[in-house]
Parts: structure tokens; sequence; C-alpha cells
């Protein structure tokens, strides 16, 4: 066997070492996260709205309900505000409106279990994984008049202006037709967007339902006012699905990291110097 060595200079190692040691050991600020449930209230036999904390991981949850089956919701705008963060339960000033018609391409509808919800806890889903809320979900759908793609949107208030986020998303239906649907922000860096397969083979690891993917757009960068807005739109099929949601706020280096960066930096130019 013939090993390769290399000779390297220990001074020139020390700087970089210390570095990485030093930057391991300081801590970041933790990351606010909340998890959204959307589905129905009211009517066990099609859904229910998810407890905090979960029986399954423990975690706090934020519900969106509506009280109807398979039908429109009711047209008007919806706010919901003092969205809880998953591991600490603590309110905060995050929320989410909701503007809807009655009728048209752009209204969202809602549905459950009979209309193929995933009905069991999945920890492939990770957090989101849990039955109550991937059992009930909103959707959208084509126009049948006149054929318009479907596309509904909902805005993520009180978040903190020019801060990022990254969210998962998660819909599902058990039904042959293959169908996916697109989620989609825009920001001030442009289109964000990612594409779902949520029926039809392969869309699950046992069934024709999604019981195993996460949609995910990362890096999303709030406006001024704190405000992210989400479309979720059908593509290949008639219908868009959104179930469940996490939110979470990517956290910011701590002032000890960002004055431990410095004087890495300092250090950095004495040795060239």
């Amino acid at each position: 066997m013939f090993r390769h060595m290399t000779r390297t200079n220990s001074h020139r190692l020390a700087i970089p070492a210390l570095a990485t040691i030093a930057l391991l050991a300081i801590p970041t600020a933790n990351a606010a996260s909340y998890l959204i449930d959307f589905g129905i209230t009211g009517n066990p036999a099609s859904g229910s709205p998810t407890a905090s904390p979960d029986a399954v991981n423990g975690k706090f949850w934020n519900n969106v309900t509506s009280t109807t089956t398979a039908t429109t919701i009711g047209g008007g705008t919806y706010t919901y505000t003092g969205f809880v963060d998953k591991d600490s339960g603590v309110a905060s000033t995050v929320g989410l409106t909701i503007n809807t018609p009655t009728t048209g391409a752009n209204r969202w509808l809602s549905a459950g279990i009979a209309q193929g919800g995933l009905n069991s806890n999945t920890p492939a889903l990770g957090e989101l994984g849990v039955a109550t809320a991937t059992q009930d979900f909103f959707f959208v759908e084509i126009n049948v008049g006149n054929g318009t793609v479907g596309s509904s949107t909902l805005t993520i208030t009180g978040l903190n202006p020019s801060g990022l986020y990254d969210f998962a998303l998660f819909g599902t239906r058990n039904t042959a037709e293959t169908r996916f649907t697109r989620y989609s922000v825009t920001d001030t860096n442009g289109l964000h967007f990612s594409d779902l397969q949520t029926s039809g083979a392969g869309a699950g690891t046992s069934s024709t339902g999604n019981n195993d993917d996460l949609a995910a757009l990362n890096g999303l960068v709030a406006d001024g006012s704190g405000n992210l807005t989400l479309t979720v739109q059908a593509q290949t099929s008639n219908f868009g699905y959104l179930g469940a949601m996490r939110i979470t706020a990517v956290p910011e280096p701590t002032a000890p990291l960002l004055l431990g960066l410095g004087g890495l930096a300092f250090l950095a130019r004495r040795r060239r110097a």
C-alpha cells in the first residue's frame, strides 16, 4: 500500500484551526418556527384541528380551519394572528390572512378524510407528519367554466421586515390521477417555486397519495411590512393542495459570533502584513 504524505506548515494551520474551533463553540440565535394545519373543524368524520402540544412530537400548532367539506370556503377575508412557536408555545406577531372569493378559479376550498387525506401519523414527514394535520386540507381547482388555471393565495404577516424565512409545505390526495401542486413566492430576489406530486403513481410509498415528501421554499425575504405571499396553483390536473406548512426564521449570527469573525479577520490581516 502506498501512502501519500504532504508536508504542512503548522504555523499556517494555527489560525484556521483555531477559527474552526471558535466558530463551532459560538452559538447562533434560536430560530423561531411555526407549524400550521390547514383543514376542517367541527366535523370529526372529515378532519380535526391539531392539538397543542401534539401527541406525536410534542410540538405546538396553529390551526387555519374551515367548517365546510369539499365546498368553497365562504368568500371574504380571514385573519389569524398570534401564531405560537412550535417548541415554546409562545405567541408571536406572526399570522396569516386569506382573501378568497366565493366563485372563480382563485377561491379556496376544503376537504378531508373521505376525499383522500392522509389519516395516519407519518414519520417520513417529520414534524408535519401528524394525522390530524395531514388528514384534511385546503385545495384549489381549475375553473371548469373557462379553463382558467386555479391558483389561490394567502399572506404570512407579522414577520421580521427584510428577514429570511424557509417554508416547508405538504399536500396530498389519495387518487389514481397524477397531480402536482406548485407553491410559489415572489420576493425582492424574484420568483421562488417548488412543485410537489400530491397524487398518482409514485406520489407515495404505499399508496397513490403523497406520504413522504415536502415542497421547500428557502431563503425568502419578507417585505418591508413583514409579509410574504404564498401562491398555491394546480399543475397537470384540475387540483392543487395545501394541508400543512412550517415557517422557519433563518437565524442570524449572534453578537459573539460577529465579534469572533471580526477578530479572525483582523488576525488574518496582521499575518498578511
